[in-house]
């Protein structure tokens, strides 16, 4: 596949990755893996290049749900009602939320996600940082920051950690591509450390 870059002169140019990963949401398909400890609690970037393939369903990206309620976890996804980009970290009775106010309706783009956690730095709104094709997101209809050296379950020993489906229940399942997924545990990364 061909990302677009737009190179110094200002004219379209293109690099490639080799491969992606095909989700098809009849096929029930996911890529799980189990953790033996949870890593770090206050920093973690996940990058991702996703293309959507249907539009109107909730389709997990990343998830680590033990339960529908009470659980320690993260989870991203794109909302049903409204194909918004959420993520909810919950601690078990509280959540700590992002969710868009814009839209990702276009199943012919490909969107770089870049997800950046940092609880320790004295700024709240730089605790959870998101960015899509390298622009930081600033407008949300939900943004609860958590407070400063909060413990979130980024990655949690308790579940699986799961791309393309929801692990408590192999639900809310992705339909369309993936690629180069990154989820780096104790650094909080930019855009500019992805890609070309």
């Amino acid at each position: 596949m061909v990302f677009p870059v737009v190179g110094g002169d200002g004219k379209p140019t293109g690099y490639e990755i080799e491969n992606s990963l095909r989700f098809n949401d009849g096929d029930s398909p996911k890529v799980s893996r189990s953790i033996s400890s949870s890593g770090s609690a206050r920093n973690a970037t996940l990058s991702v290049w996703v293309k959507r393939g249907i539009l109107g369903t909730r389709q997990q990206i990343y998830s680590n749900k033990t339960a529908d309620s009470a659980f320690d976890g993260m989870n991203m996804y794109f909302n049903a009602s409204n194909d918004r980009l959420y993520i909810d970290n919950h601690d078990g009775s509280n959540y700590k939320s992002l969710y868009t106010t814009r839209v990702f309706r276009d199943p012919s783009a490909w969107y770089h996600i870049v997800y950046a956690i940092d609880t320790t730095t004295g700024t709240a709104t730089n605790r959870l940082r998101l960015y899509i094709n390298g622009v930081e997101e600033t407008d949300f209809a939900t943004d609860q920051e958590p407070s400063q050296n909060a413990d979130l379950a980024i990655t949690n020993s308790t579940g699986d950690q799961s791309i393309g489906d929801d692990p408590r229940d192999n639900n809310d399942l992705f339909d369309g591509y993936m690629a180069e997924y990154n989820f780096v545990d104790g650094t909080t990364l930019d855009p500019t450390y992805f890609g070309e």
